[in-house]
């Protein structure tokens, strides 16, 4: 009878969830941590009853924890606000310009042309002018 063998399948290097507990990155458990421990920490030291404080501990850090630990859009909560950071720093807006727009670098060429051609018909005038008295 034939023996019947597994099938094996090749897992590639990059695969491996090393980087993570439980599907969730060390980065995202790390930062919950600090900000709901922040947050935790703030909320004790109010002055109300600990009823409220509780509460409100459950509610603030429960929601921020589970914020923290899931990310936004595959990143780190810090992740992406540095990313967003980074945008709005290197942001370009681009516009189209009206009909007959022009820079100030073409302004100031067509400028020297203008001056230029007034002194070219000026010169012509002069050697009309000059030209005109030595035909009398």
């Amino acid at each position: 009878m034939e023996q019947q063998q597994p099938d094996q399948y090749y897992i590639p290097d990059n695969y491996s969830d090393e980087h993570q507990f439980r599907g969730i990155p060390y980065r995202n458990i790390i930062e919950a941590l600090i900000v709901v421990y922040v947050f935790y920490k703030l909320i004790q030291a109010t002055p109300f009853v600990l009823s409220i404080r509780l509460t409100a501990v459950l509610i603030v850090c429960g929601g921020l924890g589970v914020f923290f630990l899931i990310g936004i859009k595959g990143e780190s909560v810090t992740q992406f606000f540095l990313s967003f950071l980074k945008y709005r720093e290197n942001k370009k807006t681009y516009h189209l310009r009206p009909v007959g727009y022009k820079t100030a670098k073409e302004k100031k060429r067509e400028d020297k042309n203008d001056k230029f051609k007034k002194a070219i018909k000026g010169s012509k005038e002069k050697v009309k002018e000059i030209t005109g008295i030595f035909r009398t």
